[in-house]
This record gives C-alpha cells, structure tokens and sequence, in this order.
C-alpha cells in the first residue's frame, strides 16, 4: 500500500482542564526518509500480524446508516477529498486531547493513510513526548470502497 496522506498534530491533555487548548498541526509532505521511518516502525510494531478494523462503506443498510462520531470521521479522513480529511484529522486530534487528563503526556499524533486501488488503510501513531522511542499505534483497515 502507499501512502497518500498524512497529518500531524500535537494534542495536549485537557479532560480536566477549563481551558480548550487547539491541536497544532495539520497535513504535511513526507519525504521518502520519514517514509521510511514510517515504514519501520510499521514493520517493527508487527501491526500487520494483529486484526485490524474493517469498515462496511458500500453496503446499504435496512436502517438508518451507523452514526458514530468517530466512525465518521474515519471514513471522512481516509475516504473524502483533502478538505474534509483536514477537517476530520483536526477533530480527532481534538477529541483525542478531551480525553487525556493529567496523567497523559502530550502527544504527536500522526494519522497515515495508505491506498491501493480502492482499499484504504488508515494508521494512527501516537508518540509521547517523554521519550524518543516511545509510540502506540492503531490499524484500522483496510477497508474498500466500490
């Protein structure tokens, strides 16, 4: 799969804050070095190996079409055009830090987005600010649509 997008964004705790505080970030152009780190890290999380989350875009549903905000902004961020995946990396960057309290580290998250053909995979890194080496991932994907 290659990757065709990607967005960054540092997200700092604030469940228990008065205080909303924006992610920084956004889309940037991965050079084939990052790429590569990328890849490694991909390759050395053995996230291949583990299930990933497959999504159902192209069936109709009998009933009304599942409405879970994340969900959604998922299939906006992997699936839309380059406006609506801003938009929705931006939000998950912010529901992300309304989640954190103080026990948490401010984090990078970044979001890839990998594509062959019609199947899309999505990757969420998270990198903690307190060491270098420290990341968690999650793979959702791949997913198709027709």
């Amino acid at each position: 799969m290659d990757l065709f997008r990607i967005h960054a964004y540092e997200v700092t705790p604030q469940r228990l804050s008065d205080t909303a505080i924006a992610p920084r970030g956004g889309a940037f152009s991965a050079d084939e070095m990052f790429k590569k780190s990328l890849e490694d890290f991909l390759r050395k999380s053995k996230l291949a190996t583990q299930p990933g989350v497959d999504f159902r875009v192209d069936q109709p549903l009998a009933t009304a079409p599942p409405a879970h905000e994340v969900r959604n902004l998922i299939l906006d961020y992997i699936f839309g055009p380059s406006t609506s995946a801003k938009s929705a990396a931006y939000k998950l960057a912010t529901r992300l830090g309304k989640s954190m309290d103080d026990r948490s580290p401010f984090t990078l998250m970044i979001l890839s987005g990998y594509e062959d053909g019609d199947t899309r995979r999505l990757v969420i890194w998270r990198f903690l600010r307190m060491s270098r080496s420290t990341s968690r991932s999650t793979v959702i994907g791949p997913a198709s649509r027709s």
